[in-house]
């Protein structure tokens, strides 16, 4: 047969060999693929390559292009076959909007040395599986009992060991039970261990149902073949730990316990494609070997002995079918969530995250902590990705406390004990589920962009009502605005950054000593009057005067939680631990997506903008007569033009924390104009700044400066999601507008929002929109 190569076959005959040299290790340098290269027998690609393979197509050819039907069509034999040709004219077929050719099968054109004709062999034995679960289990935890199960319609293979109650252990997605052996040689004693073989891995066939539940129930059929009676310990690694969340939501009553290691809750997020998993080895044994060089701790890690080297035991460990393995990427393309229903998982969980681990980060690991109601967390220092392989000691530590608490009374006979891995668990009603790297949460979020005094507070209001929303406002507040003015790029750990929201400031001068001493106390201030901190407004924390207030009913039990939380965050900026901090907020009662709204964040737009890209951004504005007139007569825009008076003649803020200064210093009180020595922090007055509200001028020319700096930052930075809207139009006809808003905020049902809400839009009175006399826009 003879293929069409008119559809510039050739240029995608092209492009797929480049990809597949740089995918396949079998490939000598100098020798092409043509038409008739074999992509299994003469490239030796393997499931993880066919995964890489498809993603780089999809890069170049679009999401259309996907591979999954091409592979996941064949059998057996033909698999094996499958050639390079078939795979363009499959392509060819897609591209050009026509019929698919995947059974067409290419001939003449074998793989060839360059200049040299006909069939070579492939050289070398490439890099391939070694699939020796069977072997580990056999030389270091003698006693595991080998079974295979017919599930229709295939066989499944199952290590068991031991006796007592039931721990089920789920493995990562391509390393078998191996990986497990500590666990069978210390744990046995005590429990009937069990490790079951995805479909893929070892012997196992049956492959009928590969998406989270299909797995998690072929776990109950499995135990249920081998008389195993619940209630189950649950344990599972990676991938397995997304399974055993699976398999903890559809038999509730069936898991003692669940333990959560290395996982996330979603399949599929990482966004630098699949990594071998020799590479994975590299640079985790490499990381940690690094660590106890340095520290010159001692660690299980690599440890002499009976197991020998544990990266090359983790290897052996290595097994996937590649026909069946390609079934997977179905279920990596769609990238299945369990988020939205961790907080039901009423099983005792244990999260266990290795500090060195290199797939997962810490932030998954504290949503699981956060989001699961009875869950604790505790990090394995030095650990990396497989802590129950390679820190045995650190492990067993915290699991079998964990365990034998599970086995009260009705689980096992044992006597039911409290145990504490975590210094603070979830607080009753209060759970967690934000991300500390995105795509957390799931839809996407949005900065609102203002003056202030623009209808700001009005619109974050309005949006609370969504019910599946969170509307945080003022969490930019004073010091973190003065912060990013100053050092917008400067890497901070994360209790520094914690620090700037939760540390009341000391000196007269700041924000809240000045309410408490004035007497003022705005409309927003939502701190309650049974507080902690309710005897001294001047003591209160910073995102405990509105933020969080507005969130709950007991903002001080959740600043508590994010005080255990927010200082483990990674060395990063300010803005992105304050992403960070948004995601974990934004799924305390398990919302889709926050909208942040902050006034005056026109000021800081532009690093913003910089550091929130691919968020949407509303730019709500309000002409420059009436928000200035209303700022005038707002004391924290009063004091706003009192500070920079300061910063205009002496190039210094008293108001501002003195850690915030830049060296310079104020001259004494007696060589200051008495206008300005009635206005310092110990001796301004409430009608001291009701006075310097009168300049209205001042305020327009505010506004006109807050208005440039928004407007230049989204010139400089163009944000992706845009939508501008002018608070007179909101006032001029509510419901249009905002479900206008709402679609672009990708609300359910947005115009169902619109229609709840345009009553609560009050008629603010509106000026006539004609500046003061002499002013000048700047």
């Amino acid at each position: 047969m003879t293929i069409d190569m008119t559809i510039d076959r050739a240029g995608i005959l092209a492009a797929i060999s480049e990809m597949l040299r740089a995918v396949s290790e079998s490939l000598p340098p100098g020798e092409e693929i043509t038409a008739g290269t074999k992509l299994i027998d003469d490239l030796e690609l393997q499931s993880i390559g066919i995964a890489t393979l498809t993603g780089r197509v999809q890069s170049r050819y679009g999401t259309k292009a996907s591979l999954i039907p091409f592979f996941a069509a064949r059998d057996a034999g033909p698999f094996h076959n499958l050639r390079v040709g078939e795979l363009v004219e499959y392509l060819a077929g897609i591209l050009n909007g026509g019929e698919t050719a995947a059974g067409a099968v290419a001939d003449g054109g074998e793989r060839r040395r360059a200049g040299r004709p006909g069939r070579v062999a492939a050289a070398g034995a490439g890099y391939r599986a070694r699939n020796d679960n069977e072997g580990v289990l056999s030389e270091l935890a003698p006693g595991v009992t080998r079974k295979l199960i017919h599930v229709t319609p295939g066989q499944v293979e199952v290590f068991t060991a031991g006796d007592g109650p039931t721990l089920v252990l789920m493995h990562p997605i391509n390393v078998g039970a191996g990986v497990f052996w500590r666990q069978f040689a210390s744990l046995a004693g005590k429990y009937r261990v069990i490790c079951m073989h995805n479909p893929g891995i070892g012997a196992t066939t049956w492959d009928d149902d590969v998406s989270l539940p299909g797995l998690a129930r072929l776990y109950r059929t499995v135990l249920a073949e081998l008389s195993a009676a619940p209630p189950f310990h649950v344990l599972g690694s990676s991938f397995g730990g997304v399974v055993a969340q699976q398999f903890a939501l559809l038999y509730p009553e069936e898991c003692a316990t669940l333990t959560l290691s290395s996982c996330s809750y979603q399949v599929g997020a990482r966004r630098r494609g699949v990594r071998r998993l020799s590479a994975v080895v590299d640079q985790e044994f490499g990381r940690q070997h690094a660590v106890r060089r340095q520290d010159g701790a001692r660690s299980s890690t690599n440890a002499a002995g009976p197991a020998g080297d544990m990266s090359d035991v983790l290897l052996r460990c290595e097994s996937m079918d590649t026909r069946i393995g390609v079934r997977y990427l179905g279920l990596f393309e769609q990238r299945p969530t369990l988020l939205d229903k961790l907080p039901q998982i009423r099983t005792p969980t244990l999260v266990l995250h290795g500090d060195k681990d290199t797939l997962v980060p810490a932030k998954r690991a504290h949503v699981l902590y956060g989001a699961i109601p009875r869950a604790r967390l505790a990090e394995i220092a030095d650990a990396g990705h497989f802590p129950c392989l390679t820190h045995p000691d650190e492990f067993h530590e915290l699991l079998v406390p964990f365990l034998e608490a599970g086995d009260g009374p009705g689980r096992g006979g044992r006597k039911r004990r409290e145990t504490r891995v975590t210094s603070t668990a979830v607080a009753p009603g209060i759970s967690l589920t934000g991300d500390l790297v995105p795509p957390v949460p799931p839809d996407p979020c949005t900065v609102i962009i203002g003056s202030g005094r623009c209808g700001s507070t009005m619109l974050s209001r309005l949006i609370a009502a969504e019910p599946q929303t969170l509307s945080v406002s003022e969490s930019l507040g004073h010091r973190m605005r003065a912060f990013l003015n100053r050092d917008p790029d400067v890497e901070l750990t994360g209790a520094e950054y914690w620090a700037i929201l939760s540390r009341p400031g000391r000196e007269p001068g700041t924000e809240g000593r000045l309410m408490h001493r004035l007497g003022w106390s705005p409309a927003q201030f939502s701190y309650p009057g049974t507080g902690r901190y309710a005897g001294d407004r001047g003591a209160i924390p910073p995102i405990l005067v509105i933020t969080l207030p507005q969130l709950t009913d007991d903002p001080d039990r959740l600043f508590d939680q994010l005080g255990e939380m927010v200082p483990k965050f990674p060395p990063q900026t300010a803005l992105g631990h304050h992403q960070m901090l948004l995601d974990l907020l934004a799924n305390i009662t398990g919302k889709r997506r926050w909208v942040e709204r902050t006034g005056a964040s026109s000021e800081v737009a532009e690093p913003l903008l910089r550091s929130f890209r691919g968020m949407k951004v509303v730019y709500l504005t309000r002409n420059i007569a009436d928000t200035a007139l209303s700022m005038s007569k707002h004391p924290a825009f009063q004091m706003t033009a009192v500070r920079d008076d300061f910063r205009t003649r002496y190039g210094v803020d008293p108001f501002a924390p003195r850690k915030y200064g830049n060296g310079k210093t104020l001259p004494d009180e007696a060589d200051m104009p008495a206008e300005l020595r009635r206005l310092l922090p110990h001796r301004v007055t409430l009608e001291a700044l009701r006075e310097v509200g009168s300049d209205l001028p001042r305020f327009e020319s505010m506004v006109a400066h807050m208005n440039g700096c928004a407007e230049q930052a989204l010139e400089d930075v163009k944000p992706r999601y845009l939508y501008r809207v002018r608070y007179e139009d909101i006032l001029g006809n509510p419901e249009d507008q905002l479900t206008r808003l709402g679609e672009f905020l990708e609300f359910t049902e947005p115009a169902q929002w619109a229609e709840r809400v345009a009553g609560q839009v009050r008629s603010a009175r509106v000026h006539s929109g004609q500046l003061n006399p002499g002013f000048t826009p700047i």
